[in-house]
């Protein structure tokens, strides 16, 4: 319990090693890159009160997407595990919905402009990958669009909402990274983001949880 009350230091810790790793150490990610989200998932195992079925499932495809896409050849199969953590993730977001306003309305709008050209870039490049590709983007639009409708109250809602956004921008770079052209330190930039994308909608999501408690318990007689 001691080293879950210090996670942030060894979350940043992980998380710096991680990215030195990617410039100078490569093979230092089979060790640094699985924990990432190894310390993420027992994180909130740990401080959740009740954690929520859903959301752990989608961190252990997180999880399996991270380590299968070590090795080049297993790509499809860690595109389809992200892909099955980014619909878990929706549909997490989705059972906190709150209420419509003209930001949701504007921010989703942006959403899909957002899709739409990625795709544009992307699919002149990306040959046999046709459906994954579009399938993908398609996906982590919609669970984008679902952490914009989540409920707002207090900081649980912009640190999910910086996540999705963050997961957003490290897989656009990794898509355009690896089919249509190269972005300087891209591996790095990639990296980066998501390492905070992933940390920013664990915790968003555990203070949610935290919250919707401590209100319960407070309401009652």
């Amino acid at each position: 319990m001691k080293l879950i009350q210090h996670f942030d230091k060894i979350f940043l810790v992980l998380a710096i090693a991680e990215l030195v790793f990617v410039v100078v150490f490569p093979q230092g990610r089979y060790l640094t890159k699985p924990l990432i989200l190894i310390s993420l998932l027992l994180y909130y195992y740990i401080r959740s009160s009740s954690p929520a079925p859903i959301f752990l499932i989608a961190l252990v495809f997180a999880l399996i997407g991270d380590t299968v896409l070590m090795f080049d050849n297993l790509f499809l199969i860690g595109l389809g595990a992200f892909l099955l953590m980014q619909i878990l993730y929706a549909v997490s977001f989705i059972k906190q919905i709150g209420k419509r306003n003209n930001k949701k309305i504007l921010l989703t709008l942006l959403v899909l402009i957002i899709t739409v050209a990625i795709q544009m870039v992307l699919l002149p490049h990306v040959a046999g990958m046709l459906i994954p590709v579009i399938a993908y983007t398609l996906v982590i639009g919609a669970m984008v669009i679902a952490g914009i409708w989540r409920i707002e109250s207090g900081q649980q809602y912009l640190w999910v909402l910086s996540g999705v956004f963050l997961f957003m921008v490290s897989d656009s770079i990794l898509a355009l990274n690896k089919f249509a052209f190269e972005i300087p330190f891209g591996g790095l930039l990639v990296m980066s983001t998501y390492i905070a994308a992933q940390y920013l909608i664990v915790k968003g999501y555990l203070k949610f949880e935290q919250d919707s408690l401590a209100t319960m318990v407070g309401s009652k007689p």
